[in-house]
C-alpha cells in the first residue's frame, strides 16, 4: 500500500505498469510540470515525528510551502495565512508558534500537516496511515478534517489503512489489496455489507 503512495508522490518508479494523473504518467508530470504536480498532490505521512527538521521552529514547515508556491506577497501576509489556517484546524497560534517540533505532541504535529494542506489546497491528498501514531481522542478530529476538506474544498484523498473501522468511516469507495494485488473494489457500503473475496471477509471479521 505504501509503495503505491510513494509511486504517486514520485518517490519511486513503478517496476511495471504505470500510474496516471489526469491521463499523464507521474514521470511525465515531474519532468514537464513538476511544481504544478507537487502542489496538486500532497502527502500526509504516518510518522508525525519524522517530517520536521528539528532545527527549525514548527511554523517553518508552513512558511516554506507559502514561499515555494507563492501564496503570499510579504511576511505579514505569510503570518496572517499561517495564523488563520491554524485556527481553522483548531490549533492555538499563540501557544504553538515559536516552538520546536519536540515541544509538540504527535497530534499537534499531524494537525500542522493538515494546516499545510489547508494552505496549499491540493487536488489530491495521499494519507498513509496518518492517525496510527496519534491519541485515540484526536483520531476522529483528524478524520473529520479530511472529510471537511472533501466537502468544502473538493479535495480527493487516497487514504491508506489496514483498519477497516477507519476505512468505513472516511471512504466513499474502497479498494482491497492482498499480497500487492487488487482483490476487490467497490463502493464502501457494498464491500462492508457484501464482501466477496476471502481476504476481504477476513478483514471484515476483524472489525470490533
Amino acid at each position: 500500500k505504501t509503495t503505491i503512495a510513494r509511486i504517486v508522490l514520485g518517490l519511486l518508479e513503478p517496476s511495471s505498469g504505470e500510474v496516471l494523473y489526469k491521463g499523464r504518467t507521474v514521470a511525465d508530470w515531474l519532468k514537464k510540470k513538476r511544481k504544478e504536480y507537487l502542489r496538486e498532490i500532497q502527502p500526509i505521512f504516518q510518522d508525525p515525528y519524522s517530517v520536521y527538521n528539528p532545527f527549525y521552529k514548527v511554523e517553518h514547515v508552513l512558511a516554506m510551502v507559502i514561499k515555494k508556491f507563492n501564496l503570499a506577497s510579504n511576511k505579514a501576509e505569510v503570518k496572517e495565512k499561517i495564523v488563520n489556517a491554524m485556527k481553522e484546524i483548531g490549533l492555538r497560534p499563540e501557544d504553538l508558534l515559536g516552538r520546536y517540533p519536540h515541544q509538540l505532541s504527535g497530534g499537534e504535529r499531524q494537525r500542522f500537516m493538515l494546516t499545510r494542506i489547508l494552505l496549499i489546497k491540493p487536488r489530491l491528498i495521499i494519507a498513509d496511515e496518518p492517525v496510527s501514531m496519534i491519541d485515540v481522542s484526536l483520531k476522529a478530529l483528524f478524520l473529520n478534517h479530511l472529510i471537511s476538506f472533501k466537502n468544502k474544498l473538493g479535495l480527493s484523498c487516497l487514504y491508506i489503512t489496514h483498519d477497516l473501522n477507519i476505512a468505513s468511516y472516511i471512504a466513499d469507495n474502497m479498494l482491497v489489496l492482498c499480497h500487492g494485488r487488487v482483490v476487490e473494489e467497490a463502493p464502501k457500503d457494498t464491500i462492508i455489507e457484501e464482501p466477496l473475496h476471502p481476504y476481504t471477509k477476513l478483514l471484515m471479521s476483524s472489525i470490533a
